[in-house]
């Protein structure tokens, strides 16, 4: 004999327990307490909603209550930041026994005579100079070029060390132009990359290649190490930037975002980067928490960026604006409008301090002070100099200020100054 179970019919007459138990039971007695406790239609607000109101109502609620907690989240992580930026200018200031008060450093670079003989010119490559870097000990400047070459010189000289070439295949180097540059904080690794597609890691204490990444499937535009890390940004013109672990010597992952190519990136301490485009963008990615946010720049494609603080960066464009921004804005928090005669092509802070320079195709670098809470900025000083400035760095302690010139554009030959010499620029600042 057969034997088929009944339904047994439940308590308090409701005859769909399925449906009851797929509700949220302690969020269920939280809104309905009102209503079990009063026996008054009266008092009970929901007494009289249907069950689509009532699924809408508690639909919000989940919504209320998941927002308050990603509120608290973003605040931990705000305090965070603000707590690891106090403790990297306490350690910069013992590093360089320089304090942080941004009105000593703007005021001693105002006042600074800069006189032909406090500015070394090299010349070396055979064409103009696209990109530079200078290792944290103050030791050595690193160039390249569109002659596919790789100079170190020494910082306080001016004193070429070496030089690697490039051109040929077969020989290691690079066999298409060189664009950008980069060396890791302890100085032992040099990262370069150019139209050929390829990232070259190259050991610095015997200039040999270590090793080789490829992955972009265009031209390596802007190349950037993490702070006391071997962590590597890469941005490409094919609208990519890729991070690589440069310990294991491996790739890690592939960000996504731009919709044109990557002009150059930047990045600090944290485990977040910041990339323009000529897509009239520039991008926050978080790696950590894999987001990123957009800041939009409405007049012209954004050539540069540089971060004065985890929360703070500066922007040059291609029509000579330049633009200071703030996390927590999406807009620009203050704009010189032609602060150059001609296309900003380069941009370097001195971070955790009040100044950066810029650099143009109009015959100056400008020096600019920012206001104490980064509200805005102003013109410092200006320092006369011919040519594309394609490159333009801060040493570590601020002591010297590195420009690689160039008779074009690095990423094209646009506007051609033959007067121009292609090479680099140390100008010493001074201790400060």
């Amino acid at each position: 004999m057969s034997y088929r179970g009944k339904r047994k019919r439940t308590s308090g007459g409701d005859r769909n327990p399925k449906r009851r138990r797929e509700e949220p039971q302690d969020f269920f007695a939280m809104v309905s307490s009102s209503a079990e406790s009063s026996s008054s239609e009266e008092l009970d607000p929901y007494a009289n909603e249907t069950p689509d109101e009532r699924r809408l109502r508690l639909a919000q609620f989940y919504v209320s209550r998941l927002q308050n907690l990603e509120s608290d989240e973003e605040e931990d992580e705000e305090e965070t930041d603000r707590v690891g930026q106090m403790l990297q200018m306490e350690a910069f200031a013992q590093r360089t026994g320089r304090s942080f008060k941004f009105k000593e450093v703007s005021e001693y670079l105002r006042n600074i005579q800069i006189e032909e003989e406090n500015i070394i010119v090299k010349r070396g490559h055979s064409k103009p100079v696209t990109a530079i870097c200078i290792s944290k000990d103050e030791k050595y400047v690193y160039s390249v070029s569109k002659d596919c070459t790789i100079i170190k010189w020494d910082l306080v000289t001016g004193e070429r060390k070496h030089t690697i070439k490039g051109g040929r295949k077969g020989n290691g180097g690079h066999t298409k132009e060189i664009w950008t540059i980069d060396i890791t904080s302890d100085g032992t690794l040099l990262a370069t990359g150019g139209k050929d597609n390829r990232i070259l890691l190259w050991n610095t204490s015997d200039h040999s290649l270590r090793e080789t990444f490829e992955g972009h499937r265009d031209s390596v535009t802007a190349l950037k190490f993490r702070k006391n890390t071997k962590d590597l940004y890469s941005g490409s013109a094919d609208r990519t930037v890729k991070l690589w672990d440069c310990n294991q010597f491996a790739y890690i992952e592939t960000l996504y975002g731009h919709q044109s190519p990557i002009f150059d990136l930047d990045t600090l301490k944290n485990e977040k980067l910041i990339t323009c485009a000529n897509d009239k963008t520039a991008r926050v990615f978080k790696i950590v928490r894999g987001t990123q946010l957009v800041f939009r720049c409405s007049v012209s494609n954004i050539e540069c960026v540089s971060y004065l603080t985890e929360k703070n960066w500066v922007t040059g464009c291609k029509n000579g604006y330049i633009f200071l921004w703030k996390i927590q804005k999406k807009t620009p928090v203050a704009c010189v409008p032609e602060a150059h005669s001609g296309w900003i092509s380069a941009i370097a802070s001195l971070p955790y301090t009040d100044v950066f320079a810029t650099g143009s195709n109009d015959g100056f670098i400008r020096l600019w002070k920012i206001d104490p809470g980064f509200g805005g900025f102003e013109l410092l000083r200006e320092i006369p100099m011919e040519g594309w400035v394609n490159g333009i760095k801060f040493s570590e302690s601020g002591k010297y200020l590195v420009v690689g010139i160039g008779q074009e554009h690095k990423r094209g030959r646009w506007e051609i100054n033959k007067s121009a010499k292609n090479g680099i620029r140390i100008i010493t600042l001074g201790d400060y």
